[in-house]
């Protein structure tokens, strides 16, 4: 079972699914990264799932794969960051959205 409410997800354990954030309008230079990271708690240092990809598109489509979401059941937080190339070398980095909850839903009828 997946369901989406605006950036809100609940998702069966183990399940796969695609996670598609809509960038139209950020104008994102060439070599732009989307950072998607899961925490159990905001201030959680290190995310339990981190995928990077290319943001250079309107659209950064992320693919959960089953591990992704092999947590225990619960409630977590994720966000996306993107890091964009400056001139200088440095990278600036930006949240396009606040964190929004990932429900993980316990497995009923698997083994």
């Amino acid at each position: 079972m997946i369901h989406i409410d605006g950036y809100d997800i609940a998702v069966t354990r183990g399940d796969s699914m695609p996670l598609r954030i809509d960038l139209s309008g950020c104008d994102l230079p060439e070599g732009s990264r989307a950072v998607f990271t899961v925490k159990k708690r905001l201030r959680d240092e290190q995310p339990l799932v981190e995928k990077h990809c290319d943001a250079s598109g309107e659209v950064v489509s992320l693919w959960l794969s089953p591990q992704d979401t092999d947590l225990p059941p619960g409630h977590y937080v994720w966000d996306v960051r993107l890091t964009m190339p400056m001139e200088d070398g440095v990278t600036e980095v930006f949240t396009p959205m606040d964190h929004a909850v990932l429900i993980i839903l316990e497995a009923v009828g698997r083994v």
